[in-house]
């Protein structure tokens, strides 16, 4: 019997250097990675599909990488709505997965949210099908050498009951029926802390990483949905 593949998927915007490092980093223990690109930015924008522009750059995983164009925006979401615009992008992802079984294992992440490869190749220490685990992350603003540490920036997830030591919940793992069932969006909701384990020392949240000129792009982004 063939062990299940795993899967590596992300939205992609424009974060090349950041692609870069995880597909080296992930390359030895996923079998593909999904990368989800849309031709608008989450507030409305039109953009340019940035991996594609730049393929050749990624040419040594050219084999691994499965490129998911997402150019069925529903148009009254297109500049009203950039939660759903969101939400339509990570659920695109699953246009990338069609050739999956359903204990196939499918890792969700953020580009920026880097899980810890240790985790990936003792899966078997954790892992059961039909679970959703959550990866407990550092986070890490603007630079590799800043942490946060006060424990009061989560991601959507929250945090689990009575962990002091709160962490950014970001990565999740779940099999292919599990994340069927639910869709890639939701995993990322508080009530599905319910239906998971918690993962400790599980990875890393490079948040704003690239310094002024990434900090830069991304407020353009924010800005247009805050004045919209």
């Amino acid at each position: 019997m063939m062990p299940p593949k795993i899967y590596d998927c992300f939205p992609f915007f424009n974060e090349l250097d950041l692609l870069e490092i995880r597909l080296n980093y992930l390359d030895p223990v996923v079998d593909y990675f999904v990368l989800c690109e849309s031709m608008v930015t989450f507030s409305g924008i039109s953009k340019n599909l940035f991996y594609k522009d730049n393929k050749e750059l990624f040419e040594k995983f050219g084999h691994k990488i499965i490129h998911v164009v997402v150019d069925d925006t529903p148009p009254e979401l297109i500049g009203v709505d950039p939660f759903r615009t969101d939400q339509h992008q990570r659920n695109s992802v699953i246009k990338g997965l069609k050739g999956c079984a359903d204990d196939d294992i499918i890792i969700t992440s953020d580009l920026d949210e880097f899980p810890n490869i240790d985790k990936i190749k003792n899966l078997k220490e954790f892992y059961e099908p039909n679970i959703l685990f959550h990866l407990a992350q550092d986070m890490y603003y603007y630079y590799f050498n800043l942490k946060e540490t006060s424990g009061k920036l989560l991601s959507h997830s929250g945090e689990f009951d009575g962990v002091v030591d709160k962490k950014w919940l970001g990565t999740k793992i779940c099999n292919y029926g599990f994340l069927k069932e639910h869709g890639v969006d939701k995993l990322r909701h508080p009530s599905m802390r319910e239906a998971g384990r918690r993962v400790d020392d599980a990875g890393w949240h490079f948040t704003y990483v690239g310094g002024h000129k990434e900090m830069t792009a991304r407020q353009r982004v924010l800005l247009k949905i805050e004045c919209s």
